[in-house]
């Protein structure tokens, strides 16, 4: 019986725990259903792509033979280590960039009163940018591993399918879930800002330029933007982890 591919789950992840617990998610369990809150997503014309998917296959390639399967198995699982290891680096060194750097808040000019304004445009710029960089890494070899899929027998193919049908069907939701975490993102700069404005003013004093040293506030936004990129990178793998997965246990079942 054909298994469709994980679809990233946000309520069980990493990342919506994570958000939970700086307190700008709600990491508990929805009311409804997957199927219900589904069909809430899916109009009319999707389900009828979501059942063509589900549908018996006609003919269909016969599949592999062993060796050739694992040797298909074993490029693209490289691939996959690859790909998740440069984009694993580049989070990390933009967000130590991010943290090392006073670029990012005022300039040296801007820096004369203790409660100046901070932006968060450059962090969120950074953000969108990465977003970017993991869907198109990520999105051509889902589509490698779907071409590989349905060349290795009838199951498989039918999985290809359903995981297509489903990409098509839920992106746009997906999107705008993934899009909107930016926001998200900005009320944490926010509430550490407001704390580092209140001791600030509890104090007397005045602000220094290098924010950015082992433990002050943008230091501690840098690390848990970090965290939530890493967080989003493992939800984004999931698909392609599951036709992975898919793809390995028909090179075992065959040996």
């Amino acid at each position: 019986m054909t298994r469709a591919s994980p679809r990233p789950n946000f309520n069980s992840s990493k990342l919506l725990r994570f958000l939970a617990d700086l307190s700008i998610a709600d990491a508990s369990e929805p009311k409804q259903s997957f199927a219900e809150r589904l069909g809430e997503w899916v109009d009319f014309t999707d389900a009828i792509t979501l059942l063509a998917a589900l549908g018996p296959r006609a003919g269909g390639a016969g599949g592999f033979a062993p060796a050739r399967l694992a040797a298909k198995l074993a490029a693209l699982e490289a691939d996959l280590a690859r790909i998740q290891a440069t984009l694993v680096n580049s989070i990390s060194r933009q967000c130590r960039a991010a943290a090392g750097s006073d670029a990012i808040g005022p300039s040296q000019a801007e820096r004369s009163s203790e409660l100046e304004e901070f932006g968060y445009a450059s962090y969120r710029r950074m953000h969108q940018a990465l977003q970017r960089e993991m869907d198109g890494a990520l999105r051509p070899l889902r589509e490698a591993l779907r071409a590989t899929l349905a060349q290795a027998g009838p199951d498989l193919q039918q999985l290809a399918a359903l995981d297509e049908a489903l990409d098509k069907v839920l992106a746009g939701r997906e999107r705008s879930l993934l899009g909107g975490l930016p926001a998200m993102l900005e009320k944490r700069f926010e509430q550490l800002l407001a704390a580092h404005r209140g001791r600030l003013a509890e104090g007397g004093q005045v602000d220094l330029p290098n924010r950015s040293r082992p433990g002050a506030w943008q230091a501690q936004f840098c690390a848990e933007l970090q965290r939530a990129l890493l967080a989003e990178l493992d939800l984004r793998l999931q698909p392609v982890s599951g036709l992975i997965e898919a793809l390995r246990s028909e090179a075992v079942r065959q040996q």
